[in-house]
């Protein structure tokens, strides 16, 4: 009896397991039908092998390899917690939208993953994710009521949202893109429930829209679409998303206000360039919230219509061949789309993904073939494309530049938008096989699948290696028997021709009227074993780019043919954790030594020939024989999604014969020129751009930005300024050259300045009265750039006056200045480190230090957040840099941060960085506003938990100074003097007879060498007394006054009292 009873207490208790397991997996399934009526659950739809399954599968095995506790690191943060956890360093300021993204893609793959081990895997980290998410949502009301239920990781989130409740957005519009950054978590928390059923995630979901509408509540319409001017993300599509699943009106109405009246209107109306030099994806989320709104509430046809305006725009007019859109993030103006062929910064991954998502929104309310057409494009050409397909990493810009190149994320290195977006892409790329309606199965793609019809019980097999092969086979299974009536819709492609578009079933022809971009409707019984085969005849054939007919693309079907031209100077392949790592920033290759399409072009789809149908390779050599250069002749083209590791051709100019000479020689000239300046730029802003303006901090007062002549400017009005950071790469001899309108009108008077001082004060008004942008080279003295990594660029409008408009900054080297310069170290500071005399003199102060010798060199190094200080004091040094000596094959951990008055400016990892049995030395430079204006500084190597800092052997402390022969040495020039008077901080100059007439230049250097002030003689006033403002020149003070013309030069000590 005893034995029974246990065997039924087993069995009970198997089949409770088992009903709770067949329970909870149900709950995705009932979710992801809730949301998105049409789709099949992605656990419904399973890939069969082929490159999507094998790029889902690498996806997988990727996202597992992320530091879970580091992405959660900004939300405990931010709700004043401590997980432990070090801060992910790239994209700093953006903390915590990955963590969103990531939360995602947990749950996508959970949903779409059929295998055991790898689902328990993915559920164990959805999970605890979400207990950790939880606490961190719970903690937040200890800060502040106004942040109860509130989730993010925007830096300063405190201070920022309860401001920002008041009406204060001063904060908000210093951080960057805040609503952006909290809006995937917010799509997180809603994709934990929708693919994975987590309940607790929903309420977590509704929580956190509630703390959303509650931190809004007080702004007035007005206020709301004023900060809407900001990227946002996709805000009002959760917001709605929180009506679809809650059915509370609330969530809809703030989805309303959410919902960015300028481009809702722009687009309703129908206006073709009013998405011309806007920031592309801040925009496309903008309209999936907009099209869902429209879907949830059809009475707002104003909504319906701007969203299949917008689609219809972008997919027609601002697409690339790939399907994805864009150049350096924004959308461009008809006449600037040869942009795209000439700068390396193309089409951005995410918004691409975006796109899909409104295409998917769209067809689900009108199932037109053109939507299902472009997808299949993008899904194929762009987002396969952006998956490394060994090691997994994520793609931002895909450049269609010829001969140009894409770089790759690294696991927990690059937290890009685009490594967000990535997580997710390759998850789902089953979601859109198949979708229904009623009794309809939609056959949108053809990619090898199994589905499961639940609700009809049938399940259907697609087997095809498209595009490998043109042809695909689906089979019918009904597991209950009989037969099952439903009308399949198969879509015929554009993209193939109708005569060639064949159905059978079992064998038997299906007559059809079809033509291409339509669905063909077979409505019957279907029974166990019937199987359904479609001829998809595909042929070459191409896609020129978007208002630039001299460009072409070459197409075969949907698959846009792509070709490795070369592997060299891949510079920055895999990325590492700088802000711009994302960029390719190798070397651009000259356009006009492209490999160039020469014939007619009438005949050149017939002129590519398949090579090799298991590759899908095939050759142009006709069109490639006629190149100047015939390195190219025998190029390969390829599918571009199985390009990587490359330098590539996407985009092909193609020209008559009669044409190829000609433009060639154009082509060679203006390329010649822009390769001149490409290598002398240091760093460059398109001022105004909002990702531009944020790479480079920009900051001001009284300062906005506007589109003139399809290009954005910055200015600064009512005696305002703005500001950027450029970085210098090292190079001490700069010119900063500024872009300006030629014809500007009113009070244009501002001053630039260097790291807070004036090398020229502008005036744009009268300048050049001519209606095209004109550039001003500004020479930046050496003494505010040597031994700085970047510098702070400022544009200070006079009272009454306007700063700019500035289209664009580029901050230049100066090679010929740079071959007359000659330094000079100045030691400031020489510790011998352990050496307890040598220490006094910097008031050496320790925590968990030790010392000893090696070497015969004394050292001193600290333990575990232990810490080395050092008083220096300073004597108004300008530019500094810190020297530091290293046993080169230490042992142990070894990682610590340098600081200057607390604040980090440096650090250093010693352990495997030399691996040899001898001092090394390092030098690091030292931002000048560490140190500039201080009489004294401390010094500190702190060590990292678990960490040595050090051992330090030697530490020296040098300011550099920078000098120029031409101008110290003026004893050795004509040492007849200028006839010089200076009151009240006015130079007024009379040059000596026989330099009158010339063209003469002024400059007046510092006694170290550094250029305080550049002018010109104005050719008016060559004979009478011309008067210089030296009034910002710091005084009483010596400088060299030198006076140049194409005799020579003149130069004399000159003292302002």
């Amino acid at each position: 009896m005893k034995a029974d009873a246990m065997r039924y207490i087993k069995t009970l208790c198997y089949i409770c397991l088992c009903s709770l397991f067949v329970f909870l997996s149900s709950l995705p399934l009932q979710a992801q039908k809730a949301l998105y009526s049409d789709q099949f659950p992605l656990q419904d739809v399973r890939l069969l092998d082929g490159p999507f399954k094998r790029a889902f599968d690498l996806n997988v095995q990727t996202l597992l390899k992320y530091d879970m506790p580091r992405l959660l690191q900004p939300f405990y943060k931010q709700a004043g917690l401590d997980n432990g956890a070090r801060a992910f360093g790239n994209w700093a300021g953006l903390d915590g939208h990955v963590g969103g993204h990531y939360l995602s893609a947990l749950s996508i793959h959970y949903a779409a993953s059929q295998d055991p081990y790898t689902r328990g895997l993915l559920k164990a980290r959805i999970d605890s994710m979400i207990a950790c998410l939880k606490t961190c949502q719970e903690a937040a009301v200890q800060l502040d009521p106004k942040m109860e239920h509130y989730l993010g990781g925007v830096p300063d989130s405190k201070n920022l949202w309860t401001r920002f409740a008041q009406g204060d957005f001063s904060i908000y519009n210093r951080t960057w893109v805040a609503w952006y950054n909290v809006h995937k978590m917010f799509a997180g928390l809603r994709d934990a429930w929708l693919y994975a059923g987590d309940s607790t995630a929903l309420q977590m979901f509704f929580d956190y829209c509630d703390w959303a509408l509650a931190i809004t509540s007080g702004l007035s319409d007005a206020q709301m679409q004023t900060m809407l001017d900001i990227e946002h993300g996709g805000m009002n599509e959760v917001l709605a998303d929180a009506y679809r699943l809650s059915g509370d009106l609330k969530y809809l109405n703030a989805a309303k206000r959410f919902t960015h009246r300028l481009f809702l209107d722009g687009m309703a109306n129908e206006n073709a360039r009013f998405l011309d030099n806007r920031h592309a994806n801040t925009q496309v989320p903008k309209f999936v919230g907009i099209q869902r709104i429209y879907e949830l509430s059809p009475s707002l046809l104003n909504y319906a219509k701007a969203a299949e305006f917008f689609w219809k725009d972008v997919v027609y007019n601002r697409s690339l061949a790939l399907g994805g859109n864009s150049r350096s993030e924004h959308f461009i103006a008809p006449s600037a789309c040869g942009d795209y062929v000439t700068y390396r910064e193309g089409p951005e991954t995410c918004n691409t993904y975006n796109m899909l998502k409104l295409t998917e929104n769209l067809f689900r309310l009108n199932q037109k073939a053109a939507y299902a057409d472009f997808y299949e494009q993008a899904l194929y050409n762009h987002i396969l494309s952006t998956q490394h397909p060994e090691h997994g990493g994520y793609v931002y810009f895909t450049s269609a530049r010829p001969r140009h190149y894409r770089v790759y994320s690294q696991v927990n290195q690059a937290m890009w938008c685009c490594v967000g977006s990535g997580m997710e892409n390759h998850g789902k790329y089953n979601q859109f096989v198949y979708t229904h309606r009623g009794d309809s199965l939609y056959v949108n793609l053809f990619i090898p699948t199994e589905l499961q019809w639940r609700d009809k019980g049938v399940v259907i097999t697609q087997e095809t290696a498209f595009p490998y092969e043109t042809s695909s086979r689906l089979s019918i299974r009904i597991p209950g028997g009989g037969s099952r009536d439903f009308s399949l819709w198969l879509r015929h492609p554009y993209w193939a021709d109708s005569s060639a578009y064949c159905l059978r079933i079992n064998g038997e022809i299906v007559a059809h009227n079809s033509r291409p971009q339509t669905y063909v409707c077979i409505s019957r019984s279907w029974h166990h074993g019937d199987v359904l085969s479609i001829d998809l005849p595909m042929k070459v054939h191409y896609k020129t780019l978007p208002n630039v007919n001299e460009y072409l693309a070459l197409m075969y079907g949907p698959i846009l043919l792509g070709a490795n031209v070369s592997t060299d100077r891949l510079d920055g392949l895999l990325a590492a954790e700088g802000r711009m790592d994302h960029v390719a920033e190798g070397p651009l290759l000259p356009l006009n030594q492209a490999p160039v399409l020469v014939g007619n072009r009438d005949s050149l789809a017939q002129a590519v020939h398949l090579v090799d149908s298991a590759t899908l390779s095939f050759e142009v050599t006709d069109f490639l024989k006629h190149n100047y250069d015939t390195t190219y002749q025998h190029l390969k083209l390829q599918p571009f999604y199985s390009l990587h590791d490359a330098r590539y051709m996407m985009y092909w100019m193609q020209l008559r014969p009669d044409e190829y000479r000609e433009i060639y020689d154009l082509l060679n000239r203006e390329e010649q020129e822009r390769l001149a300046l490409e290598a002398r730029t240091v760093d460059q802003i398109a001022t105004g751009e909002q990702q531009h303006d944020q790479n480079h901090h920009v900051e001001g007062v009284n300062t906005g930005v506007g589109v003139y002549q399809n290009t954005y400017y910055r200015e600064a009005t009512q005696g305002g300024w703005f500001s950027y950071e450029m970085s210098t790469l090292g190079v001490d001899t700069l010119v900063l050259r500024a872009t300006y309108w030629g014809y500007e009108s009113g009070n244009r008077t501002f001053d630039i300045l260097v790291e807070g001082d004036t090398i020229a004060r502008e005036n744009l008004v009268g300048k050049w009265n001519i209606s095209e942008f004109r550039s001003v080279d500004y020479e930046i003295p050496v003494a505010l750039t040597a031994g700085k990594s970047s510098i702070r660029v400022t544009f200070d409008a006079l009272e009454g006056h306007v700063a700019g408009g500035l289209y664009h900054l580029r901050l230049m080297s100066d090679p010929g200045r740079a071959g007359r310069l000659r330094y000079e170290q100045v030691l400031v500071a020489d510790i011998d480190a352990g050496n307890s005399a040598s220490e006094s003199k910097y008031r050496v102060f320790v925590s968990g230090s030790s010392t000893g010798s090696h070497q015969g060199e004394t050292w001193r190094d600290a333990y575990n957040g232990g810490y080395i200080r050092y008083t220096i004091p300073l004597d108004g040094q300008d530019s500094m840099f810190l020297r530091v000596r290293y046993w080169g094959n230490e042992g142990l951990s070894r990682e610590f941060d340098m600081l200057i008055d607390e604040v980090v400016f440096a650090s250093e990892s010693l352990v495997g960085k030399w691996n040899v049995n001898a001092f090394q030395e390092v030098d690091y430079n030292i931002p000048s506003h560490l140190f500039k204006g201080k009489s004294k500084i401390n010094l500190k190597f702190r060590a990292r938990p678990g960490n040595y800092a050090g051992g330090l052997f030697y530490v020296w402390l040098y300011a550099l100074q920078a000098q120029e022969p031409d101008a110290l040495a003026y004893e050795c020039e004509d040492s007849r003097e200028m006839d010089v008077l200076i009151t009240d901080g006015m130079l007024r100059l009379r040059l000596p007879l026989e330099d009158r007439g010339l063209n003469n230049s002024l400059r007046i250097f510092g006694m170290n060498g550094s250029l305080m002030y550049s002018g010109t003689i104005r050719e008016e006033v060559r004979d009478e007394v011309q008067v210089f403002d030296l009034r910002r020149l710091p005084h009483p003070q010596c400088y060299v006054l030198l006076c140049s013309n194409e005799k020579g030069s003149r130069a004399q000590k000159l003292m302002i009292p």
